[in-house]
């Protein structure tokens, strides 16, 4: 091998090595501490009273005009400056079979005597629109605070008056796992 050739291989070598350690260069760095930097989470719980009951039996043979209401208070604690949320049956904890179709409905109501206690004080007084609203079967919540929220959930097979093929009959619908959901919203 000639001259030329083992001082381009050497310098090859040479320069691979020099770009491989590229990473490993020397320099003067420091670091300042922030002093008592403590995140706190919030949280957002929602509880239901659960001995209230379902004001038709379950076990009882519905046909369709029957309905079905479950009143209970829920209470809802949302901790976190800029909390904002809403409350609504979570629609799927519950299935209505496809022959149902949209003759059985379950919806939510608002009951009266919703309360609202600001986290900073010790007492609960009357839910204002500007703290709690309901529309559409969704409850909105727009301050952090304990809520106290009565609420009617109806069950209803609707009656028609038209003679159209009921495909419902002997079906079943299970409100068992019926439940309500608080999600946090964005501000």
């Amino acid at each position: 091998m000639n001259k030329f050739a083992k001082s381009s291989i050497a310098a090859a070598a040479g320069i691979v090595l020099l770009l491989g350690g590229a990473g490993s260069l020397a320099y003067w760095n420091d670091s300042a501490d922030l002093a008592d930097v403590t995140v706190n989470a919030g949280k957002l719980e929602l509880a239901a009273d659960e001995t209230a009951t379902w004001s038709k039996p379950a076990a009882e043979a519905w046909v369709p005009g029957d309905k079905s209401t479950y009143t209970t208070t829920l209470t809802l604690t949302a901790e976190g400056a800029q909390i904002h949320g809403t409350v609504a049956v979570d629609s799927t904890s519950y299935v209505i079979p496809a022959e149902f179709g949209s003759d059985f409905t379950v919806v939510a109501t608002q009951g009266t005597g919703a309360t609202y206690k600001a986290s900073s004080s010790g007492s609960a007084v009357a839910a204002t629109s500007s703290e709690l609203s309901f529309a559409g079967g969704v409850f909105t919540f727009k301050k952090p605070g304990v809520y106290t929220i009565p609420v009617t959930v109806t069950a209803n097979f609707a009656f028609k008056d038209t003679a159209a093929q009921n495909n419902s009959m002997s079906k079943s619908v299970d409100l068992t796992g019926l439940k309500f959901v608080a999600t946090q919203t964005q501000p």
